[in-house]
């Protein structure tokens, strides 16, 4: 069986790469869109978290800050300096989680994070982070209690430990 071989033309090249292009260009046309920075400043929503905030856990024997943000779609990354609390085995990645609106100008939410051994570097446990917050009449500050526990790993914390905490929104 013999086999013939096709070679491409520059023209069909051409316009295969034209109708990729388009595709290209037509999805990211009809992808949603994310949050827009032209909001006023004094305009946002006061009734919700959505934004940018620096906050500062506080527990027994324990004191470090974090940086959320929460997306208007009920997502949340956050990420901490916990890597400066002098004990074993509290390297951390960013946090991943979600939150939902419990009345008022309540909300809470729940997160989840790997744990990585101190020595080593390798993966040591999942964090599990939950916070109940309240934010005050402007908006621009939030109080909370919220509890982490660390699940698996060679140093695991079985049982969740409070804190309270205490948030300021970023604002540009």
């Amino acid at each position: 069986m013999q086999m013939s071989s096709q070679l491409i033309g520059r023209r069909e090249m051409l316009k295969t790469a034209g109708v990729v292009g388009a595709a290209s260009v037509l999805t990211v046309l009809s992808a949603p869109q994310g949050a827009k920075a032209d909001e006023r400043e004094d305009e946002h929503d006061s009734r919700s978290p959505a934004g940018t905030w620096f906050e500062t856990d506080e527990g027994t024997g324990f004191k470090f800050g974090v940086l959320m943000t929460f997306d208007g779609d009920g997502g949340l990354v956050a990420t901490a300096d916990i890597d400066s609390i002098k004990n074993s085995n509290l390297l951390g990645s960013p946090t991943h989680g979600s939150w939902v609106r419990t009345g008022g100008r309540s909300y809470r939410w729940f997160g989840k994070a790997f744990s990585f051994n101190d020595k080593t570097g390798a993966l040591d446990g999942t964090y599990e982070i939950k916070e109940t917050l309240t934010l005050n009449d402007a908006g621009d500050r939030f109080e909370a209690s919220g509890s982490c526990r660390l699940v698996g790993g060679t140093h695991p914390i079985p049982n969740f430990v409070p804190y309270t905490t205490k948030g300021e929104r970023i604002k540009a």
